[in-house]
C-alpha cells in the first residue's frame, strides 16, 4: 500500500502543519524524520539543538499517536529512506514544508528534488513563512509574499487523521 510520505524537517508540530494536513487529505500518511549527517554535523548545529529536537520529537510522537500515526525516524538520511520506501513501492507522494535553513539544508532539498525527478515521485512543498525560494528574479517576490501573508493558517484537525 503506497502512502503519502511527510518529510518532517524543523516543523515538528501538528497544530498548523499544512504538509501533514494536505497529505492526510490524499490517503494514508507516513511521517518521516531523518538525522541527515550533512545537516546535523554542520557547524550551525550544537548539542543543544540536537537535544531540543529530541524533545520536540518526543512530543510530536505523542501527538501523532493520539491520531493513530507513528513517526518513522532514521539516522541514515532522507535519500536512504526514500530509496527504501520506493523499492517497496510505498510512496504515493512526498510532502514537506519549504525549508528556509542554511546551505546544508538547501543542498539536501536540491538532492531530494533530483531524486524525486529521477524516480517519478511528486514532491509537494508548502510554504510556511514569507520566504520565497527558487525565484529566478525578485520581480514578483512582493506579490507572492503578500499572498502568503494573507492566507489563513489551517489548523490540523486530529479527527481527520484518526479516521484514516
Amino acid at each position: 500500500m503506497s502512502m503519502q510520505v511527510v518529510w518532517l524537517k524543523r516543523d515538528l508540530r501538528v497544530q498548523d502543519h499544512i504538509a501533514l494536513c494536505e497529505a492526510a487529505k490524499q490517503g494514508a500518511v507516513l511521517p518521516v524524520f531523518t538525522w541527515d549527517a550533512s545537516v546535523w554535523s554542520s557547524p550551525d548545529y550544537a548539542t543543544q539543538h540536537v537535544q531540543f529536537v529530541r524533545e520536540c520529537l518526543a512530543e510530536l510522537k505523542r501527538e501523532l499517536q493520539a491520531m493513530h500515526l507513528d513517526i518513522f525516524q532514521s539516522t541514515k538520511g532522507i535519500l536512504h529512506v526514500l530509496n527504501t520506501l520506493h523499492q517497496r513501492e510505498l510512496i504515493a507522494a512526498l510532502h514537506s514544508h519549504e525549508e528556509t535553513g542554511n546551505q546544508h539544508t538547501y543542498a539536501l532539498d536540491i538532492a531530494v528534488a533530483e531524486w524525486c525527478k529521477q524516480h517519478g515521485v511528486v514532491w509537494h512543498e508548502y510554504p510556511q513563512n514569507g520566504v520565497v525560494r527558487r525565484l529566478k528574479s525578485r520581480d514578483q517576490w512582493d506579490t507572492i509574499w503578500k499572498q502568503r501573508m494573507q492566507t489563513p493558517i489551517r489548523e490540523l484537525i486530529g479527527a481527520k487523521l484518526a479516521n484514516l
